[in-house]
């Protein structure tokens, strides 16, 4: 072979390397990751012969990762492991692992490797690796064995979540593929010769096909591409493909050579279009909903909660829960979060007032309900604003009082009165009978009794519908009669202590919702903590008025517990009632024992 010739065959042999290795580089950014081969010297060193998208990953050129290496990127730790890898390439096998790098700019990162080793066919002597490196400190990935005949770009394709192929665009725009991944043939059905024969009109819907051929035309120009295209799978379900496809040579009959790599992603757009869903929902919901950390830091609301508050979301989210301009703020107790990690799925809830920018005080309940998303815990707050619906039933709640006094005061002047009359009608007649009639003296005294009972009766009838009223002392006597009712009642020692002067600055309707949040209590306390001792206190406290009702009993114990034993109703009414009153109710187990039940109630004007 003359000098001439040997040039041909080596310039040749040149074109065809580079051509290999911008083949390579093209898989390398698709995929995100770096290639490389090592030489085995004699001396039984690895010499990196060659690398593409070394930036990528080690954060240097290609050339300086040859002139490093790869073993300086690594801890000191993980260079025993590298060492004893070496064992496995000498018995031809390929070898997959994990490792930690740390690159000039001192940003650590973690890296999955997969090397094949080459043996002399004569010899069966290691003479050099092939493999590839992707970052994985923040994906998956998957990696499959290879041909060997085809491993530096298979590497690749095992390695991707979809498929790789390699195609051709003549002059014309007609496309043709020249290979794919086994993957793409279990998508399709056929393989690449079958699909070239049916062409890829078959499995493209026909609204569709002007879309690709505007594509094909991009690519033939040597535009990098990335689109979303719909293609019907081997069983004619409609599947969605992100496909990425970059040209990478020009033959001399104008043909051009590109590799692509698709990934189906079906089920990501269904879940986008969920999510586009939700979050229109979400946006339109009347209830304000704000999502939080579980420690308070606000990450998210919508424009409801934004409206409540009178802010946008920009100046809620960062904030904490607490920050937000309710009354009372919006702090969780101890128990209330110690409850959360013992109980994570219960809600809790809250009644609370809000202020919003122009002076408009709302009235809210929040639902807040623990829930994990990505292994990291958050609240979900819901807000429902009741303003309306508790001025309706603060109404409704008036007029009920109302008759019910009325029906008292009808129980009380009327029937009352008369059975009164009945009884001296009696006690006159009893006195005639001694005189003329000795043998009806007894049956007119019965009758008398009977009536004086039922007079008894009617009048602790009135009272238990009425039993505040200004002439009998108010508020503060109702409640002392209620405690010495009640320790006859349940066996149990209550006391009274409260302050008559405040009587006129408590309307009758909240008076009324008082007293009967005390009953609730006593009873509570009575029947279901078992206390043997029970105190009311009536007092005002900084300006504002303050019922408190503690107790010796077992305590408030487990929620879900109490109100499977109906003992939930009467505190949520207690609760309600609370609200009703504009006053803030705490129920929290006392540290000597029992439990403390406060409501914190504004007076009226002096």
């Amino acid at each position: 072979m003359d000098t001439k010739t040997k040039s041909i065959f080596a310039e040749q042999a040149d074109d065809d390397e580079a051509f290999e290795l911008a083949r390579y580089r093209a898989i390398a950014e698709l995929a995100s990751g770096s290639m490389h081969e090592y030489r085995i010297t004699p001396d039984g060193r690895f010499l990196l012969e060659w690398v593409v998208g070394a930036e990528r990953i080690f954060g240097v050129s290609d050339q300086e990762l040859q002139k490093r290496g790869s073993d300086s990127f690594l801890a000191p730790e993980d260079l025993a492991a590298s060492q004893a890898r070496e064992q496995a390439y000498r018995r031809d096998e390929r070898v997959e692992f994990s490792t930690r790098i740390y690159r000039p700019d001192g940003e650590f990162r973690q890296i999955k490797v997969v090397n094949q080793p080459k043996l002399d066919a004569e010899t069966g002597e290691l003479i050099g690796l092939t493999g590839f490196c992707t970052d994985v400190s923040d994906q998956y990935h998957a990696a499959r064995a290879l041909e060997e005949s085809e491993f530096r770009h298979r590497t690749v394709v095992e390695l991707s979540p979809g498929f790789v192929c390699e195609g051709r665009i003549d002059a014309r725009g007609e496309l043709q593929f020249t290979w794919a991944s086994p993957s793409a043939k279990e998508f399709f059905g056929c393989g690449v010769d079958e699909f070239n024969r049916l062409g890829w009109q078959q499995f493209t819907p026909p609204e569709f096909v002007p879309t690709i051929v505007e594509r094909i035309k991009r690519t033939r120009a040597g535009q990098v591409t990335t689109d979303e295209l719909p293609v019907f799978n081997s069983r004619g379900e409609l599947h969605w493909l992100e496909m990425k496809v970059r040209p990478l040579a020009q033959d001399a009959d104008h043909t051009l050579s590109f590799v692509a790599m698709t990934q189906d992603i079906t089920r990501k757009r269904a879940n986008e279009e969920l999510l586009r869903s939700q979050a229109f929902a979400f946006a339109n919901m009347s209830e304000g909903v704000v999502l939080t950390t579980f420690h308070g830091e606000i990450r998210l609301t919508n424009p409801a909660a934004e409206a409540f508050f009178g802010v946008s979301a920009e100046d809620l989210v960062g904030k904490c829960l607490s920050e937000l301009p309710t009354n009372p703020p919006m702090v969780l107790t101890k128990e209330e979060l110690k409850f959360a990690v013992n109980q994570f799925s219960q809600p809790i809830r809250r009644q609370l007032r809000v202020t919003a920018a122009r002076g408009n005080i709302r009235n809210l309940e929040m639902t807040l309900t623990p829930l994990t998303l990505h292994d990291e815990r958050f609240w979900l707050a819901v807000m429902q604003d009741v303003t309306e619906r508790q001025s309706l039933e603060r109404e409704i709640l008036e007029v009920s009082n109302r008759e019910q006094q009325r029906i008292g005061s009808d129980l009380h002047d009327g029937l009352g009165q008369e059975l009164t009359g009945v009884a001296l009608l009696l006690r006159g007649l009893a006195s005639k009978a001694d005189q003329r009639a000795p043998e009806l003296s007894a049956p007119i005294e019965e009758l008398a009794r009977l009536v004086n009972d039922a007079i008894f009766t009617t009048r602790t009838l009135a009272r238990g519908l009425t039993p505040i009223t200004f002439d009998r002392g108010g508020l503060a006597n109702a409640l002392a009669d209620l405690a010495k009712r009640s320790q006859a009642t349940y066996n149990v020692h209550v006391r009274c202590t409260a302050d008559a002067a405040l009587q006129r600055r408590i309307p009758d309707s909240v008076a009324m919702h008082l007293y009967r949040m005390a009953q609730e209590a006593i009873a509570n306390a009575a029947r279901h903590a078992k206390a043997h001792r029970i105190d009311i206190s009536l007092a005002m406290v900084s300006g504002r008025g303050q019922l408190v009702i503690e107790d010796d009993g077992d305590g408030i114990g487990n929620t879900p517990q109490r109100e499977r034993n109906g003992e939930g109703m009467g505190l949520r009414i207690m609760q309600y009632r609370a609200t009703m009153v504009d006053g803030v109710l705490d129920i929290s187990n006392d540290p000597r024992g029992g439990t403390r039940i406060v409501c914190d109630f504004p007076l009226s004007a002096p």
